[in-house]
Parts: structure tokens; sequence; C-alpha cells
């Protein structure tokens, strides 16, 4: 079998040890896995077979790809599996030129990752094809907060502001009618506030807007791990969050969960926008258990690895369709649940290569 050398960034995640562990279990893929971080010291350098620091993509785009450039040469990389939106948004500049240079990216072409990226345009362009979306509405001024929030139906119910081109919960802010002032969530990056209170607070911070309005979604949430190739869905494995706080940036536990609403959701979304690779889909149920989208990552989770609780090796599908490998049919088992443990690693300074895992 010939060994395939493979790019992973980001590799000071929480759950990268569970990524390159998926990437590892799969017996057809014999793999030399090259690592990169930001942090020189970042522990999970011990897992990989190469290690390389590179410039922040989000600092330094332009510093970012030039080093990836010289380390994909050095180590004669195949494939590049990008973990940050910042990375995907530089590698879709140069999709081509490495294509060409015999370096496959798991991205997709620039237009398409500047749709997903943008919450605004990407629910504009979805609610053309049809698609049910929670109500929306895009604001650039404080004025326009209340009426937004007036006509998604506050105060009869909740209301999400988040900025249209973050990612994840940064900067969201729940208006709830229940609550009085505005409260950052400690050690979180959303937060809860009454109307008013947010308002106040973007007249003071107008560097918020502008700020897409949303319909809050009571719940439950998910996370949906999705693969794709030219707008055919290869695997969907909807994960139910188990935390207490939906918006908390880091996986508190999932449960694999059959939802066929919202699989063919998903594969809706895939076709209607022609999607490839992978993607993670945020999305909470409406009052009446119908899907309504909070927004496409376009790359993978940074747990998902934890569709291994239910028989589905994510990264693993990944790497087949760019190495194009068969991709086998699989269902996922239901009622599975992920709970983030941690655990004890150890190394021979001797020999740095030597790692071994505590046994739980």
């Amino acid at each position: 079998m010939r060994k395939t050398t493979v790019l992973l960034t980001c590799i000071g995640g929480t759950f990268v040890p569970d990524t390159i562990e998926a990437l590892r279990a799969d017996p057809d893929l014999d793999l030399r896995i090259v690592g990169v971080d930001a942090n020189p010291e970042v522990a999970n350098r011990f897992l990989v077979d190469s290690f390389h620091v590179v410039p922040g993509a989000a600092a330094a785009p332009d510093r970012f790809l030039d080093t990836l450039r010289e380390i994909c040469h050095a180590e004669e990389v195949e494939v590049v599996l990008p973990s940050a939106d910042e990375e995907v948004v530089a590698l879709a500049r140069v999709k081509s030129e490495f294509r060409e240079s015999g370096v496959r990216c798991a991205v997709e072409e620039s237009g398409t990752v500047d749709l997903l990226r943008d919450k605004a345009r990407l629910f504009a362009r979805l609610a053309e094809r049809g698609v049910p979306l929670p109500g929306f509405a895009l604001v650039s001024v404080p004025d326009q907060i209340e009426e937004a929030a007036r006509s998604l139906g506050y105060p009869g119910r909740k209301i999400v502001l988040k900025p249209p081109t973050g990612r994840g919960s940064r900067g969201l802010v729940v208006v709830d009618p229940a609550v009085q002032g505005f409260h950052p969530v400690s050690g979180a990056r959303h937060a809860f506030a009454d109307l008013a209170s947010v308002v106040e607070q973007v007249e003071r911070e107008r560097g918020r807007l502008p700020l897409l309005a949303m319909e809050f979604m009571p719940g439950p949430d998910y996370d949906v791990d999705c693969i794709a190739r030219q707008g055919e869905a290869l695997c969907v494995v909807p994960r139910r969050r188990l935390w207490k706080d939906p918006f908390l940036s880091v996986s508190q536990g999932c449960r694999i969960e059959r939802h066929p609403g919202l699989e063919e959701f998903t594969r809706r979304i895939v076709r209607e926008l022609s999607l490839s690779h992978a993607m993670d889909l945020d999305v909470g149920l409406g009052a009446g258990g119908a899907p309504g989208l909070y927004e496409i990552n376009p790359r993978w989770s940074g747990a998902v690895a934890a569709s291994r609780a239910g028989g589905v090796n994510v990264p693993a599908i990944l790497l087949r369709t760019l190495l194009d490998l068969p991709v086998p049919a699989v269902e996922p088992k239901h009622g599975t649940r992920m709970f983030p443990v941690t655990r004890m690693a150890f190394v021979d300074e001797a020999s740095p290569r030597s790692l071994r895992v505590r046994d739980s």
C-alpha cells in the first residue's frame, strides 16, 4: 500500500487527537500526517509524523500560504485538510495553483466560500431557491434593530443577533425579554440581553454593525457533519448537542440521532448550492420540529471525529473523496453518544516520537 502524506492544520484544537485517530483508523489508508499550527509548543505536535509552525491565516494570510507552499514541497504533501475558516478563505484563492503542483485542498472555490461565510447573502440565496429558513433581516444601523426584532416576533419570542460574516458564537447575542441588561457569558463569546440593552450596546459599539437578526430556534440544536461531492451528499450525520448552553464554542457532548427531516434538509442545501468537500451545519429545530439553519461552516467541525460514535468516519470519508477512492455507503448507528474526556500522554524526552496515550 502506497503511503500518502496529508497536511492537517490547527493541530492545537481540543479534539485534534480524535481527528488524527480517525484518519489513521481507515484500513485502506496508509498515512503520513504533517501537522501545522501557529503555536510552536502545541502538545498535539507529538501525535503527527512531522510538525511545522506557520503564521496565523487570520493575521497574515499571504505569509501563511507562502509557508504552506514550502512545507508542501518539502514534505511532498498530497492533501491539505484545513480546520479554520481563515485558512479555508486563504486556500480557496490558490486552490488551482496547489492542484497544479499536485496538492489537493479540501476547500470550495472562492465564490462559494465567500457565500457560505456571508450569512445574509447565503440566506437570501437559499430563500430564492425556496429552502425553508428562519425569519431573518439585515440591520445596518441601531435604529433598525427594534423594527427587525418586532418583525420576527419579539417580545413574544426570542431572537438572535449575530455578525453576518462571523463564525460560531462570536459576537452573537440572544435577545430575550426575560433578561434585564446586557450580559456577556463568562469564558464564552456570546451574550444575553433584552432589546433595549442590546440597542444601547450597539449604539456604543457601532463596530458590531451590520448584524443579522434571526428567529431564535427553541431547539434542540444540532451539528450536522456532511461530506459532499459536486452537489451530492455522500454522508450526513446529525449530532444533537447535549449542552446546557448550545452557543458554547467547544462541544460538551453529543448524541447521534436519526432525523429524516434534518437529513433531507441538509441534502437539499448541498444540491441547491452544488457543494463539495466537508461542511458543518449549525441547525436548531423550530417549535414544530422543522430545521432552522443558523450557519454553514465551509470546513469540518472541530469535533468532527464525534461521528465515529455512530460508526461513521467522516474525516476518512473526506480523505477518500480527495484521493479518488471508493466511498462506502454508511448508515449511522443512532442513539450513541460522545462525551469529551481528558487523557494523559507520555513522551520519552530521548525519543519524542515515542508517544503513548494512557489507557482509560
